[in-house]
């Protein structure tokens, strides 16, 4: 009895550390992913932005 709790105990440690790595992996890939994607999606709006005022400001010196 003791030795199966002694099993369990290590099988629980060790399946908690591997779970806990794997989710961290995942964690950290999807941040970096999620960084990227955000930082061209404000690089794409700064750029839409930044023509847009030109083409406005050549309508409007146009007209």
């Amino acid at each position: 009895m003791d030795l199966n709790l002694f099993f369990f105990t290590i099988y629980f440690y060790f399946n908690s550390i591997i779970r806990r790595f794997f989710f961290l992996r995942f964690f950290f890939r999807s941040f970096v992913f999620n960084f990227l994607f955000w930082k061209f999606i404000f690089f794409l709006l700064r750029l839409f932005f930044f023509l847009g005022s030109y083409v406005i400001r050549f309508f409007l010196w146009r007209h």
